[in-house]
């Protein structure tokens, strides 16, 4: 049996309640050929990194009125601490955001509108910061 390539290595789980957003950032990341899950609520997100240990990111949207994406990154940080957390977020005060980063609840933002460039950068980042935590 052959091996995954190595992009598919590992799962990148993206978490919105928004299924536009959700398929185009789908579409992207198969396109660049990683193995993509999309959930739309955090109860399900919570549970399928529960039960998958190859989860390398977690890629959230943040909105106070729909997903607090921040609450979920803080479950994801206690459940599997190797997972790189990513948030997107439009509104989020910039003293919440740097309280976030500073006790590693998130390691990777983007503001919203993002630029698909970005967040494939951003994703690859990850990927690379995932692989330095699963060596320590």
């Amino acid at each position: 049996m052959n091996d995954p390539p190595e992009s598919q290595k590992y799962h990148i789980l993206v978490l919105n309640n928004e299924p536009r957003i959700l398929e185009l950032i789908r579409i992207l990341l198969v396109k660049e050929n990683y193995k993509v899950i999309v959930k739309e609520s955090i109860v399900e997100a919570v549970e399928y990194v529960k039960t998958h240990n190859n989860t390398a990111l977690a890629i959230s949207y943040h909105c106070e009125d729909m997903i607090k994406g921040s609450d979920f990154l803080q479950q994801i940080a206690i459940i599997s601490p190797n997972t790189v957390r990513y948030m997107t977020n439009c509104c989020l005060p910039q003293q919440i955001l740097k309280q976030l980063i500073g006790d590693n609840t998130i390691q990777l933002h983007s503001k919203m509108p993002f630029s698909l460039n970005e967040v494939t950068k951003n994703v690859a980042l990850g990927l690379q910061l995932y692989e330095k935590n699963i060596a320590k």
